[in-house]
């Protein structure tokens, strides 16, 4: 897949969350997808994880993508989520797109320090440890 229809496919991904259109979102990712989030330690293993994790979050979420760059290798896209409840956040998201869907993705978020609803629970989480799925 070229460059330019990877970038669309993470964009309408984005797009779709902004909207709360979750069907639509989970039209972009492959039905077993690997989400990475570092800064948690969770990992999505399907689309259902991927679009209900999105769905539950508090409040009404506001998203934005602000630049893309697709050479050859995974989208990288910096995003900027507004949440009526929560704040302010920047995601540097990192999708693999194969077949006009995002295969993996690794999403690094940064934003207010007592965002503890994106932690895991304190007991072990059912499934693998976080490891990056993107390829370099």
């Amino acid at each position: 897949m070229d460059d330019e229809r990877a970038v669309g496919v993470v964009t309408r991904f984005w797009e779709a969350l902004d909207a709360m259109a979750w069907d639509a979102a989970g039209a972009e990712l492959r039905a077993d997808i690997v989400v990475g989030l570092p800064d948690s330690g969770r990992v999505l293993t399907t689309r259902e994880q991927v679009v209900a994790f999105n769905a539950g979050y508090p409040g009404r979420s506001r998203c934005a993508v602000r630049r893309t760059l697709g050479r050859a290798g995974p989208v990288a896209a910096e995003t900027e989520v507004v949440n009526d409840r929560l704040g302010r956040f920047r995601c540097a998201g990192f999708s693999e797109v194969d077949d006009g869907v995002i295969v993996a993705a690794d999403e690094c978020w940064v934003g207010p320090s007592d965002a503890t609803w994106r932690r895991p629970p304190r007991r072990r989480q059912a499934g693998r440890a976080y490891r990056s799925r993107c390829a370099t």
